[in-house]
Protein backbone atom coordinates (compact mmCIF):
# COMPACT_ATOMS: atom_id res chain seq x y z
CA UNK A 1 0.00 0.00 0.00
CA UNK A 2 1.37 3.36 -0.94
CA UNK A 3 1.42 5.42 2.03
CA UNK A 4 0.28 8.44 -0.02
CA UNK A 5 -3.07 7.44 0.31
CA UNK A 6 -3.42 7.11 4.02
CA UNK A 7 -4.05 10.61 5.44
CA UNK A 8 -2.44 9.39 9.22
CA UNK A 9 1.03 10.16 7.28
CA UNK A 10 0.14 13.63 7.07
CA UNK A 11 0.34 16.62 9.23
CA UNK A 12 -0.38 20.24 8.91
CA UNK A 13 1.90 22.88 10.80
CA UNK A 14 1.26 26.67 10.64
CA UNK A 15 4.53 28.16 10.13
CA UNK A 16 6.61 31.32 11.49
CA UNK A 17 6.41 34.04 8.94
CA UNK A 18 9.72 35.10 10.67
CA UNK A 19 11.23 31.77 10.01
CA UNK A 20 13.16 32.03 6.84
CA UNK A 21 13.63 28.80 6.49
CA UNK A 22 10.19 27.59 6.59
CA UNK A 23 9.21 30.11 4.20
CA UNK A 24 11.97 29.49 1.73
CA UNK A 25 10.23 26.42 1.28
CA UNK A 26 6.81 27.28 0.93
CA UNK A 27 7.80 29.77 -1.89
CA UNK A 28 9.96 27.17 -3.82
CA UNK A 29 6.74 25.18 -3.64
CA UNK A 30 4.51 27.71 -4.91
CA UNK A 31 7.50 28.90 -7.44
CA UNK A 32 7.68 25.42 -8.73
CA UNK A 33 3.88 25.12 -9.50
CA UNK A 34 2.92 28.23 -10.95
CA UNK A 35 6.02 29.51 -12.43
CA UNK A 36 5.45 26.51 -14.89
CA UNK A 37 2.36 27.31 -15.47
CA UNK A 38 3.09 30.79 -15.96
CA UNK A 39 1.06 31.88 -13.08
CA UNK A 40 3.74 33.34 -10.90
CA UNK A 41 2.89 36.69 -10.21
CA UNK A 42 2.79 39.37 -7.37
CA UNK A 43 -0.98 38.72 -7.28
CA UNK A 44 -0.79 34.84 -6.08
CA UNK A 45 2.09 35.75 -3.71
CA UNK A 46 0.88 35.40 0.34
CA UNK A 47 0.20 38.66 1.42
CA UNK A 48 1.12 40.10 4.92
CA UNK A 49 -1.77 38.87 6.41
CA UNK A 50 -1.69 35.49 4.97
CA UNK A 51 -1.16 32.41 8.02
CA UNK A 52 0.22 30.12 6.32
CA UNK A 53 0.57 26.57 6.57
CA UNK A 54 3.06 22.86 5.57
CA UNK A 55 1.33 20.17 4.76
CA UNK A 56 4.29 17.42 6.07
CA UNK A 57 4.79 13.68 4.87
CA UNK A 58 6.63 11.55 7.30
CA UNK A 59 8.49 15.13 8.39
CA UNK A 60 9.25 16.70 4.89
CA UNK A 61 7.36 19.32 3.68
CA UNK A 62 5.09 18.10 0.28
CA UNK A 63 2.44 20.98 0.34
CA UNK A 64 1.12 23.91 0.94
CA UNK A 65 -1.47 26.29 1.96
CA UNK A 66 -2.55 30.27 2.39
CA UNK A 67 -5.49 31.44 5.20
CA UNK A 68 -6.33 34.57 4.99
CA UNK A 69 -9.74 37.01 5.54
CA UNK A 70 -11.83 38.10 1.94
CA UNK A 71 -13.28 41.11 3.28
CA UNK A 72 -15.64 43.18 0.91
CA UNK A 73 -14.07 46.09 0.89
CA UNK A 74 -11.21 44.56 -1.33
CA UNK A 75 -14.34 43.90 -3.85
CA UNK A 76 -13.57 40.08 -3.94
CA UNK A 77 -16.38 38.06 -6.17
CA UNK A 78 -17.33 35.89 -3.12
CA UNK A 79 -19.79 38.05 -2.05
CA UNK A 80 -21.55 38.65 -5.34
CA UNK A 81 -22.13 34.52 -6.13
CA UNK A 82 -22.50 33.18 -2.26
CA UNK A 83 -25.66 32.17 -1.06
CA UNK A 84 -27.54 34.79 0.84
CA UNK A 85 -26.93 34.06 4.61
CA UNK A 86 -28.90 38.22 5.41
CA UNK A 87 -25.94 39.74 6.39
CA UNK A 88 -22.50 40.28 4.72
CA UNK A 89 -20.59 36.90 5.59
CA UNK A 90 -17.38 36.64 7.29
CA UNK A 91 -15.27 34.79 4.86
CA UNK A 92 -11.91 33.00 5.28
CA UNK A 93 -10.02 32.50 1.40
CA UNK A 94 -7.89 29.76 1.03
CA UNK A 95 -5.29 29.89 -1.46
CA UNK A 96 -2.34 28.66 -2.44
CA UNK A 97 -3.57 25.06 -2.11
CA UNK A 98 -0.26 23.44 -3.79
CA UNK A 99 1.25 19.82 -3.85
CA UNK A 100 5.08 19.10 -5.21
CA UNK A 101 4.49 16.94 -7.97
CA UNK A 102 5.46 13.86 -6.20
CA UNK A 103 2.53 13.68 -3.83
CA UNK A 104 -0.67 15.07 -6.62
CA UNK A 105 -3.06 12.41 -6.83
CA UNK A 106 -3.10 11.57 -3.52
CA UNK A 107 -4.93 12.59 -0.20
CA UNK A 108 -2.66 15.38 0.21
CA UNK A 109 -5.55 18.18 -1.03
CA UNK A 110 -7.65 16.69 1.49
CA UNK A 111 -5.86 17.21 4.46
CA UNK A 112 -4.80 20.63 3.61
CA UNK A 113 -8.96 21.28 2.79
CA UNK A 114 -9.80 19.60 5.72
CA UNK A 115 -6.96 22.26 7.87
CA UNK A 116 -8.65 25.36 6.08
CA UNK A 117 -12.02 23.74 6.83
CA UNK A 118 -11.46 23.40 10.36
CA UNK A 119 -9.17 27.08 11.04
CA UNK A 120 -12.25 28.60 9.53
CA UNK A 121 -14.80 26.54 11.81
CA UNK A 122 -12.23 27.90 14.74
CA UNK A 123 -12.44 31.18 13.87
CA UNK A 124 -15.86 31.83 13.35
CA UNK A 125 -15.91 32.52 9.80
CA UNK A 126 -19.06 31.34 7.72
CA UNK A 127 -17.51 29.67 4.71
CA UNK A 128 -14.38 28.93 4.03
CA UNK A 129 -13.51 29.75 0.16
CA UNK A 130 -11.32 29.40 -2.51
CA UNK A 131 -10.91 30.31 -6.44
CA UNK A 132 -9.64 27.23 -8.42
CA UNK A 133 -8.86 26.35 -12.82
CA UNK A 134 -11.59 24.16 -13.97
CA UNK A 135 -8.43 22.08 -14.76
CA UNK A 136 -8.66 21.11 -10.63
CA UNK A 137 -12.07 22.00 -9.58
CA UNK A 138 -13.30 18.58 -9.69
CA UNK A 139 -10.25 17.70 -6.88
CA UNK A 140 -12.27 20.14 -4.65
CA UNK A 141 -15.67 18.91 -5.07
CA UNK A 142 -14.73 15.23 -4.61
CA UNK A 143 -13.61 16.53 -0.91
CA UNK A 144 -16.97 17.99 -0.27
CA UNK A 145 -16.39 21.86 -1.24
CA UNK A 146 -19.50 23.48 -3.12
CA UNK A 147 -18.95 24.78 -6.73
CA UNK A 148 -20.51 27.70 -8.04
CA UNK A 149 -22.04 28.27 -11.51
CA UNK A 150 -21.21 31.52 -12.63
CA UNK A 151 -19.53 33.33 -15.66
CA UNK A 152 -16.08 32.22 -15.75
CA UNK A 153 -13.45 34.45 -14.05
CA UNK A 154 -10.24 35.53 -15.61
CA UNK A 155 -7.97 36.56 -12.69
CA UNK A 156 -4.74 35.57 -13.92
CA UNK A 157 -6.29 37.76 -17.55
CA UNK A 158 -5.51 34.84 -19.65
CA UNK A 159 -8.97 34.08 -21.71
CA UNK A 160 -7.79 30.24 -21.72
CA UNK A 161 -7.47 29.87 -18.14
CA UNK A 162 -11.07 30.36 -16.26
CA UNK A 163 -11.66 30.17 -12.75
CA UNK A 164 -14.11 29.03 -10.37
CA UNK A 165 -15.47 29.69 -7.07
CA UNK A 166 -15.93 27.29 -4.56
CA UNK A 167 -16.78 26.89 -0.93
CA UNK A 168 -18.23 25.41 2.41
CA UNK A 169 -20.36 26.41 4.68
CA UNK A 170 -18.78 26.43 8.47
CA UNK A 171 -21.37 28.81 10.26
CA UNK A 172 -23.82 26.06 10.29
CA UNK A 173 -24.23 23.98 13.41
CA UNK A 174 -23.78 20.84 11.80
CA UNK A 175 -20.63 21.86 9.79
CA UNK A 176 -17.92 20.35 12.34
CA UNK A 177 -19.42 17.10 12.42
CA UNK A 178 -20.24 17.04 8.50
CA UNK A 179 -16.56 17.83 7.76
CA UNK A 180 -15.39 15.05 9.88
CA UNK A 181 -17.22 12.14 8.49
CA UNK A 182 -17.28 13.67 4.74
CA UNK A 183 -13.35 13.69 5.61
CA UNK A 184 -13.52 10.33 7.06
CA UNK A 185 -15.28 8.72 3.87
CA UNK A 186 -13.04 10.69 1.58
CA UNK A 187 -9.83 9.63 2.88
CA UNK A 188 -11.47 6.03 3.20
CA UNK A 189 -12.59 6.16 -0.01
CA UNK A 190 -9.36 7.39 -1.44
CA UNK A 191 -7.06 4.35 -0.11
CA UNK A 192 -9.46 1.98 -1.17
CA UNK A 193 -9.75 2.82 -4.74
CA UNK A 194 -5.95 3.24 -4.52
CA UNK A 195 -5.79 -0.20 -3.71
CA UNK A 196 -8.22 -1.42 -6.18
CA UNK A 197 -6.34 0.14 -8.85
CA UNK A 198 -3.08 -1.53 -7.48
CA UNK A 199 -4.80 -4.60 -7.56
CA UNK A 200 -6.13 -4.49 -11.02
CA UNK A 201 -2.04 -3.91 -12.03
CA UNK A 202 -0.94 -7.56 -10.99
CA UNK A 203 -1.42 -10.25 -13.31
CA UNK A 204 -4.30 -12.30 -13.35
CA UNK A 205 -4.90 -9.76 -9.79
CA UNK A 206 -8.27 -10.11 -10.23
CA UNK A 207 -9.28 -13.99 -11.46
CA UNK A 208 -6.53 -14.83 -8.77
CA UNK A 209 -8.81 -12.36 -6.00
CA UNK A 210 -12.21 -13.76 -6.99
CA UNK A 211 -11.11 -17.61 -6.93
CA UNK A 212 -9.59 -17.35 -3.52
CA UNK A 213 -13.10 -15.64 -2.42
CA UNK A 214 -14.94 -18.17 -3.90
CA UNK A 215 -16.44 -15.93 -7.09
CA UNK A 216 -15.75 -18.57 -9.66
Amino acid sequence: MNNFFDANFYTTQELDRADAKQMSRYMGILRQSYEALGFFKSSVMPGSATRCFGLYFKENIVGILGLEEAKITELKPYFEYLPNIGRPPKLLEATNVVLIPEFRGGVGIGVLLREAALQAIKGGFDYIVGITRYQTLRYFVEFGLVPVDHPPLHLMEREDVDDWIVYYRTSDESAASYLRERSERYFHQQKTMYAIRERRKRPGGLRKMAAREGAF
